[in-house]
């Protein structure tokens, strides 16, 4: 029996998380990507006095740091 075909609304997805130490260019290439069509989370850090435009980096992924971090 043959496969189905997908149909056009079905699509591969793929989670891609970028980690490095502050200031080392995080935020800067998750924002490139999303300008290039991949989608990322609604849940980022807003913007600070430090960095008008606001962050990429997305408060659940850096919490979750933070834990790591205290843990060890």
């Amino acid at each position: 029996m043959a496969k189905p075909k997908p149909s056009d609304k079905s699509r591969d997805r793929y989670c891609v998380m970028f980690l490095g130490m502050h200031r080392s260019g995080t935020s800067a290439l998750t924002g490139v990507l999303s300008k290039l069509g991949s989608e990322i989370p609604t849940s980022a850090m807003p913007a600070s006095k430090s960095n008008a435009k606001g962050f990429f980096e997305f408060t659940k992924v850096r919490d979750l740091d933070g834990d790591l971090v205290a843990s060890a």
